[in-house]
């Protein structure tokens, strides 16, 4: 990813957090991760005026207190936040879901891997995307 750039991880998953941070760290992503816990944290971080808008997020699906379809529809509706890149990240391999995402303004869709190995090849091929992309500032 670019240096100047941030990523909100929406996830509620514990094990995740830890499993996408260190995957950052061993492949050398110098973006600074934010993480919210669920989707109402993940608002809150966006819609505080002293935090900085991310460039990307990453998003969970199946959360408490408000799921990743939930969260999409809010921030897509939101004339501030509408236009941040949102990667769907989770274990649930639907078809369903993965068009009510796009539908909703996902900019992809990723399932996960269990295997740490695995979710590392995902991490680093998304920085190589988001590395190429050019992302609009916030």
């Amino acid at each position: 990813m670019k240096d100047n750039c941030t990523v909100l991880l929406v996830e509620d998953d514990p094990i995740d957090q830890m499993n996408i941070k260190q995957a950052f760290t061993e492949i050398g992503v110098l973006t600074p991760l934010v993480i919210a816990g669920d989707g109402i944290e993940g608002l809150e971080i966006l819609r505080n005026p002293d935090n900085l808008l991310p460039n990307l997020i990453l998003l969970d699906l199946k959360m408490p207190k408000m799921d990743g379809f939930e969260f999409l529809f809010e921030i897509k509706n939101d004339d501030l936040l509408r236009g941040i890149p949102v990667v769907i990240l989770t274990h649930v391999s639907n078809p369903e879901y993965v068009k009510k995402c796009y539908e909703l303004g996902a900019s992809g869709y990723i399932v996960k891997s269990p295997q740490y190995l695995e979710l590392l090849k995902i991490i680093d091929r998304l920085d190589d995307y988001w590395s190429l992309s050019v992302l609009p500032d916030f």
